[in-house]
């Protein structure tokens, strides 16, 4: 019988964060007779570290979250020896910190290592884009949702694969709208209208004008409540400000919560304030729960809200605009769930679990085999399904 092929997948951390969903999906649809996935965080902790353990996949963490002083060269040290202890047939490195200490490792070890590239050169550090230049010699493959990014920083066009999100959607598909639905430890009425926001609590996600345009909102729509899930360095900084708002009483910040499902089932309106993204896993998971979705219009290679189709955007960081787009959805229902279905079905066309999930288990066999990625496509060959060339039907939809 065949032997699991052992993959040590290495990431920064655990805590909340679209790399860590995606490390998490990867873990639970890898056919595990096939693929053996460990998983290494530099900094130990996080949600993702328990939710890990619990489908019983090896965590390895090298250093306390709060391991200030000297960590670097402690996790190098630990890295380099979990490498050289136990023989992985592939490294496969998520976010910076880990591809800038863990590829030249791997290199060292005589393993092949692969780097998926989750955030956009305008998330990034200065010296993440112009390191992997310096490192595609020693990588072999950078998987990116971005090529075009890559080719401009001069990376070879045979050591990019253009790849999406992994991301199973089907349960999100199967959502219903339930204005019934209990959210624990939220008060929550079957008469309010609630717009919910789900990210890391980080100022690059734009919650501080999510709520700063909430009391512009609460005049159009008294019912109106605000939900925003997700924990991170922002948390106290966005209380403070909900508090000098006055507006506590109608904004929820529970910090993480694991009920995603029912509470996407329960909203009427998503929003994505970031002000560096386009396309985000929470986004496609609420267009496939036919969630309208409203957020910032943002210079990136890629967006998937389509105005007057699926979602509005609004000009970046503006909180009147923000606020208006929310008042406009919140009052005309039948719109709501327009935007929804159209949203929905654009996620069901283009987001197929089982082509994404057979991409990466054939990969890890393809490197196993030849050590190379010659035969390997890019994963997404057909268009992208979210432009403006969709918006006529919604434009006639929305006057």
């Amino acid at each position: 019988m065949t032997q699991p092929i052992p993959v040590l997948i290495v990431i920064d951390h655990l805590h909340t964060g679209g790399a860590q969903e995606f490390v998490w999906q990867i873990c639970c649809q890898t056919p595990r007779d096939q693929v053996e996935i460990s998983v290494c965080a530099l900094r130990s902790g996080g949600i993702y570290s328990s939710r890990l353990k619990s489908i019983n996949i090896n965590v390895i963490e090298l250093v306390p979250s709060k391991e200030k002083k000297r960590w670097w060269p402690v996790v190098a040290f630990k890295a380099a020896r979990l490498m050289f202890e136990k023989r992985y047939a592939i490294i496969h490195t998520f976010l910076e910190n880990s591809f800038a200490l863990c590829s030249p490792l791997a290199r060292m070890s005589g393993t092949p290592t692969l780097h998926t590239i989750v955030a956009i050169q305008k998330q990034s550090p200065l010296w993440y884009f112009p390191l992997m230049r310096i490192y595609q010699g020693i990588v072999l493959a950078y998987l990116s949702f971005h090529p075009p990014e890559l080719y401009r920083f001069g990376i070879q066009p045979h050591k990019i694969r253009a790849v999406e999100m992994a991301i199973n959607v089907e349960e999100f598909l199967e959502i219903e709208r339930n204005p019934f639905q209990e959210l624990s430890n939220i008060s929550i009425g079957s008469s309010n209208l609630l717009i919910s926001s789900i990210a890391r609590l980080h100022p690059d996600k734009g919650h501080e004008y999510l709520i700063r345009a909430w009391p512009r909102v609460l005049k159009s729509l008294p019912e109106a409540r605000l939900l925003i899930v997700g924990e991170g360095e922002d948390q106290q900084r966005l209380q403070t400000l909900i508090d000098e708002l006055d507006v506590k009483n109608t904004v929820y910040l529970p910090g993480y919560r694991a009920d995603i499902k029912a509470i996407l089932q329960r909203t009427n309106i998503f929003v994505r304030p970031s002000i560096n993204e386009g396309v985000n896993l929470i986004t496609i998971q609420a267009m496939a729960a036919e969630l309208p979705v409203v957020g910032f219009r943002t210079d990136v290679p890629k967006e998937i809200i389509v105005p007057n189709h699926n979602g509005v955007l609004v000009p970046l960081r503006d909180v009147d605009a923000l606020a208006d787009a929310i008042i406009h959805l919140g009052n005309q229902p039948d719109l709501r769930t327009w935007y929804g279905a159209n949203g929905r079905q654009g996620v069901r066309e283009y987001y197929n679990a089982n082509h994404i999930f057979d991409y990466y288990l054939n990969m890890y066999k393809a490197i196993i085999k030849s050590r190379g990625l010659d035969e390997v496509t890019d994963m997404i060959s057909r268009p992208w399904p979210f432009t403006s060339s969709l918006c006529t039907a919604g434009e006639n939809n929305a006057t």
